[in-house]
């Protein structure tokens, strides 16, 4: 999470891995352990996934828990503080230049965008960039922009939700409900019966709010809960699909591709079985753009 405030990242983060690219900067980081940075400011937009680790944000007046596979937006200006515990975390941030992301949106992203769930895509979306970032190939600059485009494309659709329209409570109690009990088989109608609301009434309402289907966003919660889970290399893939409510591996394995573009062994390598000092380049590397 690199900060451009008066706060000196370099005191909590150490750059591993950087990526120059017009329009964006790449950088994954790893930080020390047990530090509070102060709230603080960034001069440019910027988007975090949270690689590895645990720690706690507060921003906009809102605590919440990090955890791997989280995306966290940063609007410019805007004050945040951290708290890492126990252990160091890993980061990987898309630094935005600003004039580069005003010629691309007609108007600005708001600030609570990535404070709501709507925006839960974006996640998968800066998964696939890691990828590229990391096992960079000829093409990968092409890649990477496209992902890029495509993420702030759904950042700017999240944001016009946000300023345009709530979500009613009784959607929220629906998505309570999918994230309490996501590994068992859930039906559109007990769902609706349950809220009190028409099936169809609810199908409608959901995918306004979540750009996606009740389905389809089950299917993302269960890939959240096996990623969770590969951090523990105890747990076989097999265990770990069954867990998260897949009928067998092979569903698992089909279903995770489509949304992460890696086979489960390929994302668990990448994300969880490499030390981010011996495996990405020892000395801080800066990729020049082609």
């Amino acid at each position: 999470m690199a900060d451009r405030g008066e706060i000196d990242s370099e005191q909590f983060f150490r750059p591993v891995q950087q990526t120059a690219l017009p329009g964006f900067t790449l950088i994954e980081s790893v930080s020390t352990k047990d530090f509070t940075i102060p709230a603080h400011l960034h001069e440019e937009t910027h988007i975090t996934l949270m690689l590895a680790g645990n720690c706690q944000e507060t921003y906009m007046g809102r605590a919440r828990e990090l955890a791997p596979l989280k995306a966290l937006y940063f609007h410019p200006g805007e004050s945040h503080s951290l708290r890492v515990f126990n252990e160091p975390i890993r980061t990987f941030d898309i630094e935005i230049n600003s004039d580069w992301l005003e010629r691309l949106l007609e108007r600005p992203i708001a600030p609570t965008a990535l404070l709501h769930s709507q925006s839960h895509s974006i996640s998968w979306l800066v998964a696939r960039l890691y990828k590229e970032f990391r096992e960079a190939d000829d093409v990968s600059q092409l890649a990477m922009e496209g992902l890029a485009l495509e993420m702030l494309a759904d950042l700017a659709r999240a944001s016009r939700q946000v300023k345009t329209k709530r979500e009613p409570h009784w959607l929220q109690r629906v998505v309570e409900i999918v994230r309490d009990e996501f590994a068992r088989p859930l039906a559109l109608s007990e769902l609706a019966r349950t809220v009190d609301v028409h099936p169809a009434h609810l199908a409608e309402v959901f995918r306004q709010h979540y750009q996606c289907t009740l389905g389809e966003f089950i299917r993302r919660i269960r890939i959240e809960q096996a990623v969770r889970q590969m951090a523990d290399h105890r747990a076989s893939l097999a265990e770990i699909s069954l867990a998260a409510g897949f009928s067998d591996q092979s569903h698992f394995s089909r279903v995770f591709k489509r949304i992460t573009g890696m086979t489960p062994a390929r994302f668990r390598h990448l994300h969880f079985d490499t030390n981010p000092v011996q495996n990405t380049r020892e000395s801080y590397k800066t990729d020049k753009p082609i």
